[in-house]
């Protein structure tokens, strides 16, 4: 059904996994769809209970896609994944395994609560690549 997330329910728990551990789980506009898509699913699932967001490999999200962002800046819809999580009824917990960078890091903070590993780095890089 997704090509960029994988979608896991067990008992009461809906785990979304951000899914392109090559890129560190960096969004594209179809990841960013299917997220958005994902979450507001698992929030309608009346026999979910909450919500976990995690991201495969050695990264949580690194942010937006930079090489996608470079050569169509238009196609990102701004911040549709932020205000869906904010706007949950569902409570939502951002598992952090690794780098959570720009809008990873912010993903991971609209979320109720973060649970990081020893190895969870967090950081607002925008300006580093040029970016507000």
């Amino acid at each position: 059904m997704y090509e960029t997330i994988l979608v896991e329910k067990k008992e009461r728990v809906a785990t979304i996994t951000l899914n392109r551990p090559d890129k560190m789980n960096s969004i594209t506009p179809q990841l960013q769809k299917e997220f958005v898509q994902s979450l507001k699913e698992a929030d309608a699932d009346n026999d979910v209970g909450f919500i976990i967001v995690t991201g495969a490999g050695r990264a949580f999200c690194a942010g937006f896609d930079v090489q996608t962002m470079r050569d169509n800046p238009e196609v990102f819809a701004g911040a549709n994944d932020l205000l869906t999580i904010i706007h949950l009824n569902t409570p939502i917990i951002a598992a952090v395994n690794g780098y959570a960078l720009a809008q990873g890091f912010q993903i991971s903070l609209a979320c109720d609560m973060i649970v990081a590993s020893e190895k969870a780095i967090f950081g607002s890089i925008g300006a580093r690549i040029g970016e507000i």
